[in-house]
């Protein structure tokens, strides 16, 4: 039984490499897990490998991209993050 999603993303904004894994509530990855990835408006339903891990690459244009991870088909186990494009953005005001 999925206990928690740990997801760390790195590389240039707009070209975010998510590695994923999926723990059980004693610490241990479990393999072959049911990830949903929802990256902008496309859905996609992937599993973790044989060491519990997901890598999944991000490519985009857009300021920014919405991304959520869950583990399995619960809305417990959720990550999500807005990540930022490659264009420079405009400052805000305070």
């Amino acid at each position: 039984m999925p206990w928690e999603v740990v997801v760390t993303f790195t590389g240039e904004d707009g070209k975010q490499k998510l590695t994923i894994s999926v723990g059980d509530n004693r610490g241990i990855l479990v393999p072959n897990a049911t990830i949903i990835i929802v990256d902008g408006d496309e859905t996609k339903t992937l599993k973790t490998d044989s060491n519990g891990l997901l890598v999944y690459q991000i490519n985009f244009t857009e300021e920014s991209r919405y991304i959520e991870v869950r583990a399995g088909t619960t809305d417990d186990l959720r990550w999500r993050a807005r990540l930022n494009g490659p264009f420079p953005r405009q400052p805000r005001s305070p």
